[in-house]
């Protein structure tokens, strides 16, 4: 399939019930999907190769994401150690607000993956995300029950973020904190939705934090639930 209308492939995705009924993304480029599928409707096995250029993504949100908070914040960073410690020792702060925020938007240059579905699990590889000078590769999959996710599903993954920008990071996560600059970072998750667990290396650069130049900083990560260390 060659398309620069995401419609055209709309009717494929009822068949794969693990995939939304509509896809967050507005293509402005050319679309490609080629591959393979067979066994039968209720239980597909499907191998496929999927190519986005120049689209954007525009993932809805219910409610605006709660912001990470900290026991105790320091009143300014202070150096290297007061940057990386806006990172450290977070949670996720239990009070949401009710207003309903506009989609967050993004715009990626290229992406490519392999996928492989199945009514059991699904697979992601070769995954790669490119955003100007920033790269983001994925590794991972899911067990699914009945071509679904579920709570119970597990889940495991490998990111690895290139050339990344902060201020693109904190508006997925859901966070303003005055920190700017770039990061390359690892990330190894493992678990369940609701236990979800991981280890990882943060690393940036020509970070300004709370109005302090930081040429270079890096941390080890990791994170249980809703708590990073």
């Amino acid at each position: 399939i060659n398309t620069g209308n995401l419609g055209e492939i709309q009717p494929l995705l009822p068949q794969l019930p693990v995939l939304p009924k509509t896809l967050p993304l507005e293509l402005t480029g050319a679309a490609t999907i080629s591959g393979t599928a067979s066994g039968t409707f209720s239980a597909p096995l499907v191998a496929a190769h999927l190519e986005l250029r120049d689209f954007n993504t525009a993932i809805p949100r219910d409610r605006e994401q709660p912001p990470l908070t900290q026991a105790n914040p320091p009143k300014r960073a202070n150096g290297m150690l007061g940057a990386l410690s806006i990172f450290r020792s977070t949670k996720i702060a239990t009070a949401v607000p009710a207003n309903e925020p506009a989609p967050l938007r993004l715009h990626w240059d290229e992406a490519k993956a392999d996928i492989l579905y199945s009514s059991e699990s699904i697979s992601v590889r070769h995954a790669k995300l490119r955003r100007g000078p920033a790269e983001i590769d994925w590794e991972g999959g899911a067990s699914l029950l009945k071509g679904q996710f579920v709570e119970s599903s597990q889940l495991h993954g490998h990111l690895q973020v290139r050339d990344g920008e902060l201020a693109d990071l904190q508006s997925i996560i859901g966070t303003n904190y005055p920190i700017n600059g770039r990061l390359d970072t690892a990330l190894q998750i493992d678990g369940t939705r609701q236990q979800l667990k991981g280890t990882g290396h943060l690393g940036l650069a020509n970070v300004v934090a709370y109005g302090q130049p930081i040429r270079l900083a890096s941390a080890d990560l990791k994170f249980e639930g809703n708590d990073l260390k």
